[in-house]
């Protein structure tokens, strides 16, 4: 068990955190984080990362493979209602102190959503999960501000929120990969320029995507990937995570063989993302973390459709995961109940990764967000279908 786990607050503590988010309060003395370091205390040419996917709270893929109007109202219907039970309001909670417990430098984020009915976020599903995470972040010390994020889905819908055969409602849904740099940290949006070829917010959208052909008409299924450029301990990094397309829609949570169509899609995109940032000048170490929808076992489906994982590994990066001494064990982070109820965990695979450039002389690594008191922090649910990877390094 790593180190950050022996160091989790109390029951007690975490009660009153959870009833000073409840009201908007701030928590008492004796439940605040420790005294604020900043990056001039620690090892030179050290940086801490972590990755999260924050899960919008529902599989969407149901709706989203609807081929006639009431089965997508009906199962558009069932997503928001377990949006809504999944209470992500708690689960940003449990999530801020994972981060706040862990102190990276940089924490990617990916699906993360805002959630609107009638262009305005509201109670029950209808939220936006980042003001609600930076929100929760306040409530342990409120280090981190947003640096970089790239939009990527977003669709509105018409809908019929009260069965009554009319479409009386607008939801819309946009996803977004988002970076947060602790406050300490002199950092900026990387500067991807004309070598992105879509452009969206700080970052960039893939240019091969898939789509789906809904009976409201047709959706983009976007994904994409944003950076930011910093110097930490007296090294430059350039940190850019990404999502990239689903291995496969799968409803159960067995990992199945690849289907060929998403595995063209993910390979094709990670050697956009590839070409793209070794197209860019400097010579900043980079980290390329997220959810890679790629497993280390996962084989090529053909001579140019080649898994994440194997692209990277093959481009000059390497996965920290294997050059930890002592990596957590299995390292599984994927893929929690939809409902995150079920009290044993239920991860049994590896999309989320974190890969670097050059030699660490020192690597460690933890998995979050995986734990009995991480489910106490967010009202008994999984903080995400996810776990978290957490990576020190040091150059």
């Amino acid at each position: 068990m790593g180190l950050l786990r022996r160091g989790r607050l109390a029951a007690a503590m975490i009660t009153a955190v959870l009833l000073a988010a409840s009201m908007q309060l701030a928590p008492p003395a004796w439940a605040e984080p420790p005294p604020e370091r900043n990056a001039a205390t620690e090892p030179a040419g050290q940086i801490a990362v972590l990755t999260h996917n924050l899960f919008v709270g529902a599989d969407l893929r149901p709706a989203l493979s609807a081929t006639d109007q009431p089965t997508f109202q009906t199962e558009l219907r069932k997503a928001l209602d377990q949006i809504a039970d999944n209470r992500f309001p708690l689960r940003a909670v449990s999530l801020a102190h994972e981060i706040a417990q862990a102190r990276p430098h940089v924490v990617a984020l990916q699906e993360v959503f805002d959630i609107r009915l009638n262009g305005a976020n509201a109670s029950g599903p209808y939220r936006n999960h980042l003001d609600l995470l930076l929100q929760a972040l306040k409530l342990f010390g409120d280090e981190y501000r947003v640096v970089s994020q790239v939009r990527t889905l977003s669709a509105t819908f018409p809908v019929d929120l009260d069965r009554n055969g009319s479409l009386e409602a607008q939801v819309s849904l946009a996803d977004h990969n988002v970076l947060l740099v602790r406050k300490d940290i002199p950092a900026a949006p990387t500067p991807f320029g004309p070598k992105c070829n879509r452009p969206s917010q700080d970052g960039c959208v893939y240019g091969v995507v898939d789509h789906a052909d809904l009976p409201n008409g047709r959706v983009i299924m976007e994904h994409g990937y944003t950076g930011v450029d910093l110097a930490v301990n007296g090294r430059d990094y350039r940190v850019v995570t990404t999502r990239v397309e689903d291995r496969d829609r799968q409803l159960s949570n067995t990992p199945e063989p690849i289907d060929p169509l998403f595995a063209t899609f993910q390979s094709f995109q990670t050697s956009e993302l590839i070409t793209l940032i070794e197209s860019m000048p400097g010579g900043p170490t980079v980290i390329v973390l997220g959810d890679l929808a790629s497993r280390p076992e996962d084989e090529a489906v053909g001579p140019l459709v080649v898994p994440p994982h194997t692209i990277l590994s093959t481009n000059g990066f390497r996965d920290v995961a294997k050059l930890d001494p002592s990596p957590p064990a299995p390292g599984h982070t994927c893929c929690q109940a939809v409902n995150l109820r079920k009290k044993k965990p239920q991860l049994n695979r590896r999309p989320d990764h974190v890969f670097v450039t050059g030699t660490p002389v020192e690597v460690q690594t933890d998995i979050l967000g995986d734990t009995s008191l991480d489910r106490l922090l967010a009202g008994g649910r999984w903080p995400s279908d996810h776990a978290a990877v957490f990576a020190t390094l040091r150059y």
